[in-house]
């Protein structure tokens, strides 16, 4: 039995969906909420397994749901169920932590089949979103690869500090951050310091480029 929680702005559709859901054997409606901010407090008090999520709501949007779910480190996975086929949107929720992204123009298969896949731990998005997610997913495993030295030195690189400077701030000899250069670059297939701070501006690799690294 999986229990979930349904937020939605839009009272009809999410009755309809809980009806429809309250149906099939698997499934446990525990709340349903018409908020963000009504949908955050049920998943505190009722630790859902799952929360499926419009993105638009009031008070708080289903992405900053997401976003406090996992910043508070909750077990409950978020499915945002939303008309939004923006494929910018789906990498922000993304980035900040939805197990799954399905837009509502999909089947309610489509939907039970996304709640099955996250609640096992695993994450399902719209078909015609994963060209693009894929990408996405690729882009931040690559990140992850990066130890954290690496990341610093890589901050460092990008807020235009030379390798004297880099190693200054990191106490480590020039040669080492050398060393760190070129395994960053060989993790990522860039082979030019131009190349590698476009790449990582582009793609977020550095979370924050301003002000100075503090020291170790």
């Amino acid at each position: 039995m999986i229990d979930l929680i349904i937020a939605d702005d839009h009272a009809i559709f999410r009755h309809g969906l809980k009806n429809l859901l309250s149906e099939e054997a698997d499934f446990r409606i525990l709340a349903e909420a018409e908020t963000g901010t009504m949908a955050y407090q049920e998943i505190l008090d009722k630790k859902p397994q799952v929360a499926i999520l419009d993105v638009s709501m009031p008070e708080k949007n289903g992405i900053e749901v997401v976003t406090e779910v996992c910043r508070a480190k909750l077990k409950t996975r978020c499915i945002l169920l939303t008309v939004h086929d923006d494929p910018e949107i789906a990498a922000t929720a993304i980035r900040n932590g939805a197990s799954g992204y399905l837009l509502k123009n999909r089947t309610f298969r489509d939907l039970t089949h996304a709640i099955m896949t996250v609640a096992a731990g695993k994450t399902y998005f719209s078909p015609e979103l994963m060209p693009t997610l894929m990408n996405i997913k690729s882009l931040r495993q690559t990140s992850q690869r990066l130890t954290k030295r690496e990341q610093d030195v890589l901050k460092c690189v990008v807020q235009g500090f030379s390798s004297k400077e880099i190693a200054a701030q990191l106490g480590i000899s020039d040669r080492t951050v050398d060393t760190h250069k070129t395994h960053i670059m060989n993790k990522l297939d860039i082979h030019s310091t131009a190349a590698l701070i476009s790449y990582a501006l582009r793609n977020k690799l550095v979370a924050d480029c301003q002000g100075s690294l503090p020291l170790e």
